[in-house]
């Protein structure tokens, strides 16, 4: 599985109540054995960045971050890795949408390295043969020259794609060339297997000697 966090967040989780999601539940109980019965997920490649605390509207977004990384890794050391990129800013002079002839200063963000250690991994993992099939959770199509070359290069991989979306509307993005390279597409991630998939209120787990406990933050 690679996942791209800022397409799961703003697809589908910064809309639900579900945000302390099981990652690893939710694909490979629901998702890809729905599509893929007899698969077996090796790994989780999970994409992000640290959120920038002085930029948030929310001052303990960043927080609350880091628990549910840590949670994550905690409850599954060997099935999950977190691959950090980072945020670039810049204070810009850009155009206002509702008057173009007007321009203000505004900071501007984008992440960094995200897509290119996505895209890296997935045709890198393909050439070391550690995969049968991989499945990407993205709409971003920065990713299709990835896909692309996966099928012409080692056409016996499966490839699957998870559109984090919430709903099929037409409204939300849709990256077309990304499913019409894949194996197998689902259009959407439903808010019930979200609900079914939440991590325990409290993850507990072993580092040396010593049990580690990560609450469930209360603004989740």
């Amino acid at each position: 599985m690679y996942i791209d966090a800022q397409n799961l967040y703003f697809g589908v989780l910064a809309r639900s109540s579900y945000k302390w999601l099981d990652i690893y539940k939710l694909f490979a109980e629901h998702i890809v054995h729905s599509q893929t019965p007899h698969a077996t997920i090796i790994q989780i490649k999970f994409y992000t960045a640290p959120i920038l605390g002085k930029f948030a509207s929310d001052p303990y977004s960043s927080e609350r971050q880091t628990a549910y990384h840590n949670a994550l890794i905690g409850k599954y050391p060997l099935k999950i890795e977190i691959i950090q990129g980072y945020y670039a800013f810049d204070c810009k002079n850009e155009r206002l949408c509702s008057n173009p002839e007007e321009k203000v200063h505004v900071w501007k963000l984008e992440e960094k390295l995200t897509d290119v250690n996505l895209a890296l991994d997935i045709y890198r993992d393909a050439s070391h043969d550690r995969y049968d099939q991989a499945v990407l959770c993205s709409n971003d199509s920065d990713l299709i020259p990835a896909f692309q070359r996966v099928s012409e290069d080692f056409p016996d991989k499966q490839l699957g794609l998870v559109m984090p979306r919430l709903s099929k509307k037409i409204t939300q993005r849709k990256a077309s060339k990304l499913e019409s390279l894949s194996t197998w597409t689902q259009h959407q991630i439903s808010e019930a297997d979200l609900k079914l998939c939440q991590l325990p209120d409290k993850v507990s787990y072993k580092r040396g000697k010593r049990t580690k406990t990560i609450p469930k933050p209360l603004e989740w």
